[in-house]
């Protein structure tokens, strides 16, 4: 996050840049906590989760952080989902019935 910048602020900033969208936040999805191996050290990483809405696309993606930005229907994006905490944000959006 930048300076000043609330995880919302930040997290609608990094989607504009990332993926060319404008969104707008319905809501919070809650945190995921992990660790990766950064040279010889290790980093820790907090994720802060919102589901949003598109509101305009107002860009393009980043190549140099999305490989790939493409919509999908729910059921889709769960078959493609890689991570587990991918899956749980997703079981978490039907839980909490904000999927179609």
């Amino acid at each position: 996050m930048e300076d000043g910048e609330t995880a919302e602020a930040a997290a609608l900033r990094e989607v504009r840049e990332e993926t060319g969208w404008r969104c707008r936040v319905v809501g919070g999805l809650g945190d995921v906590h992990y660790r990766f191996r950064q040279g010889s050290g290790w980093i820790q990483k907090t994720v802060t989760w919102f589901f949003m809405s598109p509101e305009e696309k107002a860009g393009d993606c980043d190549p140099h952080e999305i490989l790939d930005c493409r919509w999908f229907l729910p059921v889709e994006a769960s078959a493609v989902l890689v991570y587990k905490s991918d899956r749980k944000i997703m079981e978490k959006l039907k839980q909490k019935g904000m999927l179609a």
